[in-house]
């Protein structure tokens, strides 16, 4: 990466995280402290009088004097301002050439003009291809003749907004023509990011109209918001009358592109047609239940996400780019969410032919999280108070408890016989005066012995938060080491008979794993494995893990535990929530090596479920 480069991604993400602990930006950044404390020296002296990034208590600070000359320079200003020092640019350079030239390029010429010999400048090129083929264009060269660029019209109109514009200006708008076409621009209480590219958009349809090189057809899953608004129109039309041209259909809907990326609810219009995103969301879910048997909301999701998703889907077609280091903050602190955001990720790469970046995937998680966290709460939020005196005792313990432990608590009180005549299910926990059948209720009980002891109180409701009491109830678990076999399927196998041997289900389990791993594997990047199926004869969830010792990997991919889950075919509100934090325990220990390491060398049962119902488990 080059210095200007580091600079930008410094710049981005102190910009979108005006504080960031030293720690975190060196971890973000993958770099060593002395590095980063060095390219921040040499950034201070280039933003002199404009910005200044200052590191007190281990923090970084960045404070802007000049806004207005700050916003040039995350407008692209400095890698403008480079030299064809920088591989960079030299290849933003021959990307320009190949757009801009009507004929072939000459590989001397290019030469020539950044002044590096021939070789440099077929690396370059063997680089710029790389970075191409995410694009779908392709640099063909032809003996005698030059270099020519191949692809579709919308690709090489995007390769030139991301690529040459950020290391070259717009060279045939003048100031007065920038703000000209902002000022004519619709009021849609615009960003600096999307005043910066629709001059960028306007001046490559501008560019490529003038070369004869027009859209040609519609673009797949892309709806214009604007179509038809008054000021979008006026718009377009002052463009044509400006700068003496015609522009197609196809043109129109591309130039409001930059308007149609980020979420503004008001500009979705009722007739919105809402097919592809409604097939995305199916697919999505189809993903959902293969690779996690995960119950949720799904129409409570769809509603929360539909958005979302509408102008994602718009990010991924045009590749506007998102510039963030701490996107692993979200998928540390909610795994379960992350993962599942990915499997939508997943499917997006899939039907758009796109890569998801990892800021969407976080965006995304939050969505999840939503839905999955307030499914959860609204079931955890149900308290009990079982008390044998009268309605004053009662009411005393309930403000004791709702003054120890707060208000968001939804607290119902009873004597002993009303309580018999309710669904224990529906609480997470029980605060009770007198002892109650814990075999029968299966809900996690506090015994109240002294109400004014608001630290055992405290201690108690902890306890019942981190050490589910249900988990040994609900939870058949237990353990194997894995120190032979030669691929995943002999683990299985292993795993597999060890349940049907101890458990006594039907032998059909084993074969339902396979035919489950047939359709997708479900071996995650981390190291670990997560096989799963439908339980018909069996009561509990099946938890059995996998502590591989063994040299396995499955298809390139290292295995270091197995998590081998039956979840039965009939479940309640508590199995279905129980499931859940079993999956977060599970990608917390996926994304923590130090809980992993310990998961895996641990032989003791109970210390296995203290791991499991820890801080960073359930």
């Amino acid at each position: 990466m080059t210095l200007v480069d580091r600079w930008y991604e410094i710049l981005n993400n102190l910009y979108m995280h005006p504080k960031i602990s030293q720690a975190e930006f060196e971890a973000g950044l993958k770099t060593s402290r002395q590095t980063l404390k060095k390219n921040i020296q040499l950034l201070n002296q280039e933003l002199e009088g404009i910005a200044t990034i200052t590191l007190e208590d281990k923090v970084y600070h960045l404070t802007i004097e000049d806004f207005a000359a700050f916003k040039k320079i995350l407008a692209g200003k400095f890698r403008q301002e480079t030299d064809f020092n920088s591989s960079n640019k030299r290849q933003a350079y021959i990307l320009k050439e190949l757009i801009e030239d009507q004929e072939p390029v000459i590989i001397d010429d290019l030469a020539e003009v950044t002044m590096v010999s021939r070789g440099t400048v077929n690396n370059d090129i063997n680089h710029l291809r790389q970075i191409l083929s995410d694009y779908n264009l392709t640099i063909v060269g032809t003996p005698n003749k030059g270099l020519t660029l191949e692809g579709d019209e919308l690709d090489i109109r995007t390769a030139y907004v991301n690529i040459v514009l950020s290391y070259f200006k717009e060279d045939q708008f003048i100031i007065k023509d920038k703000t000209h076409l902002l000022n004519l621009a619709p009021n849609f209480n615009m960003t600096n990011f999307t005043k910066d590219l629709l001059l960028k958009v306007v001046y490559v349809t501008l560019l490529r109209v003038r070369q004869g090189h027009g859209l040609m057809s519609e673009m797949p899953h892309y709806q214009n918001f604007l179509q038809g608004q008054e000021d979008y129109e006026v718009f377009i039309a002052e463009i044509e009358d400006y700068f003496n041209l015609t522009l197609s259909h196809y043109e129109y809907q591309y130039l409001a592109y930059p308007f149609n990326i980020y979420n503004k609810e008001d500009i979705v219009p009722d007739s919105f047609n809402s097919a592809f995103v409604d097939q995305v969301y199916q697919k999505v879910l189809q993903a959902i239940q293969r690779d996690l048997a995960i119950e949720f909301d799904q129409e409570k999701l769809y509603q929360a996400m539909r958005n979302h998703l509408i102008f994602l889907i718009h990010r991924l077609l045009f590749r506007v780019n998102s510039d963030d280091l701490f996107f692993h903050e979200v998928q540390q602190q909610y795994p379960l969410s992350f993962t599942l955001a990915e499997i939508t990720g997943q499917v997006l790469e899939e039907v758009l032919d796109r890569e998801v970046p990892g800021i969407e995937l976080s965006y995304l998680s939050l969505y999840f999280e939503l839905v999955i966290s307030r499914q959860v709460s609204l079931k955890s939020q149900k308290i009990a108070i079982v008390c044998h005196t009268g309605k004053g005792t009662a009411r005393l313990i309930k403000m004791q408890i709702q003054r120890i432990l707060g208000t968001s608590l939804e607290l119902s009180t009873f004597s002993e016989g009303e309580f018999s005549q309710e669904d224990p299910s529906q609480y997470f926990a029980i605060f009770t005066t007198i002892p109650l059948d814990k075999a029968k209720i299966k809900r996690p009980i506090i015994q109240l012995d002294n109400l004014f002891d608001e630290s055992y109180i405290r201690s108690q409701w902890y306890s019942v938060q981190r050490h589910n009491p249900l988990f040994s109830q609900l939870v058949y678990l237990d353990f194997v080491t894995l120190d032979q076999g030669e691929s995943y399927e002999d683990l299985l196998r292993v795993m597999t008979d060890q349940v049907i041997e101890e458990t006594g289900i039907s032998s059909d389990f084993q074969q339902a794993i396979f035919d489950r791993e047939a359709i997708s594997d479900t071996v995650f990047d981390q190291g670990i494995a997560m096989p799963h199926t439908v339980v018909d004869d069996f009561g509990q969830i099946i938890l059995l893990i996998g502590q591989v010792e063994a040299d396995i990997q499955e298809k390139g991919r290292p295995i270091d535990l197995v998590f081998l889950l039956g979840i039965p075919s009939q479940t309640n509100q508590v199995m279905d929530e129980l499931l859940i934090n079993i999956y977060e325990a599970i990608f917390s220990v996926a994304n923590n090596q130090d809980l992993k390491a310990l998961l895996k060398t641990t032989h003791s049962l109970e210390d296995i479920q203290d791991i499991l119902q820890g801080d960073d488990g359930l």
